[in-house]
């Protein structure tokens, strides 16, 4: 089962490895921004350092943000919270000088800000859509982010911004962000709205920190083989 389980993400990481066009040098670096040691250790002013360092020039930044939402479509692929987290938060910073509607991963904020039980009747072939939702904590802290109030929460851990206590705290009011994303994602192509997964998650495996180090070694593999 464990053998099957791994050929398969092989075969399937392989195919959203050519969908990215990430090199081995870039992916490698991309892995070790969201490893699950860097994401519980630093804050996300020193993630965003640290991305800027491996990424420096704007012009990769789509393709790497293609990576990121094909990777957040897959536990097994980030297992840990933190790197959740940590990959929606470059998918903001790599695009933070722009106004976020400009963004080209605005509606991945957007989904994920929906209460679960509203994303439930999300089309299941829509790319942003088939991401797992975020706990109140992470939504609270995204609705800050793209609301550009979120300065004194960049100083913290994904960790700790996962822990923290919101039940007494309300999201910030995206309603007007959301309607320059709703009308600037209607001007775009159907095409480039919707797509289907390259890589089909197993169900009945629980994620854990040794199927994240041995995820890595099969993207360098499947990478090396391409």
């Amino acid at each position: 089962m464990l053998q099957a389980r791994k050929a398969s993400l092989i075969a399937g990481e392989g195919s959203v490895l050519k969908m990215a066009a990430l090199t081995v040098k870039e992916l490698a670096s991309l892995l070790s921004v969201l490893s699950e040691d860097t994401t519980q250790a630093q804050n996300f002013e020193s993630l965003a350092t640290t991305f800027h360092h491996y990424f420096p020039n704007k012009q990769e930044h789509f393709k790497v943000g293609q990576s990121l939402v094909l990777l957040l479509q897959h536990r097994d692929l980030l297992p840990h919270p933190t790197q959740k987290l940590a990959a929606v938060f470059i998918l903001y910073e790599m695009y933070q000088s722009d106004p976020v509607s400009a963004n080209p991963f605005a509606t991945v904020f957007l989904n994920l800000l929906q209460d679960p039980a509203e994303r439930k009747e999300a089309n299941p072939y829509d790319l942003q859509s088939s991401i797992p939702p975020v706990s109140a904590p992470e939504r609270f802290f995204l609705s800050n982010l793209i609301c550009r109030t979120a300065k004194e929460m960049l100083k913290k851990t994904p960790a700790e911004i996962i822990q923290m206590d919101v039940s007494n705290k309300q999201p910030m009011d995206i309603s007007q962000t959301q309607l320059f994303i709703v009308q600037r994602q209607s001007e775009m192509p159907h095409s480039s709205k919707t797509a289907i997964s390259c890589v089909l998650a197993d169900p009945e495996s629980k994620p854990t920190r040794l199927d994240n180090n041995v995820t890595k070694l099969q993207i360098s593999q499947a990478l090396n083989i391409l």
